[in-house]
C-alpha cells in the first residue's frame, strides 16, 4: 500500500467469522457443487492462520474504507436475505472497498 498512488482504490472481503471455519461442513457443502462437475476444496481456499481485518489495515495506512456486511447489500438491492441457518461455513462476510 506504501506504493500506491492518490487516487488508487482496492476492493476486497473481509470474513469476521472464518476463524470458525470448519473443514468438514465445507467439504459437505462443496458436494453439491462436485454432483455438477465443479470439484473444489474449499479447505484449500481458506487460510486457517491468523490474519488482519483488512478494514483496519487499510485504515491504518491512510487509506478511506468503507465496509458493507453481505446481507446488507441484499438489503439496499430490495432482496431478503438467504436464511443460512448453520451452513453459513464462512460467516458474515463483509466487502470492503477503499480508495487512497
Amino acid at each position: 500500500t506504501d506504493l500506491s498512488s492518490p487516487g488508487s482504490a482496492v476492493a476486497t472481503e473481509y470474513a469476521p467469522g472464518i476463524i470458525d471455519f470448519d473443514d468438514g461442513k465445507a467439504r459437505e457443502m462443496a458436494a453439491n457443487m462436485r454432483e455438477r462437475g465443479l470439484d473444489i476444496n474449499m479447505p484449500d481456499l481458506v487460510y486457517p492462520g491468523p490474519r488482519s481485518n483488512a478494514m483496519d489495515y487499510l485504515s491504518a495506512k491512510g487509506w478511506l474504507v468503507t465496509g458493507v456486511p453481505r446481507d446488507e447489500l441484499f438489503r439496499r438491492n430490495d432482496l431478503t436475505p438467504p436464511d443460512r441457518g448453520d451452513h453459513d461455513a464462512l460467516g458474515e462476510i463483509v466487502y470492503v472497498s477503499a480508495t487512497r
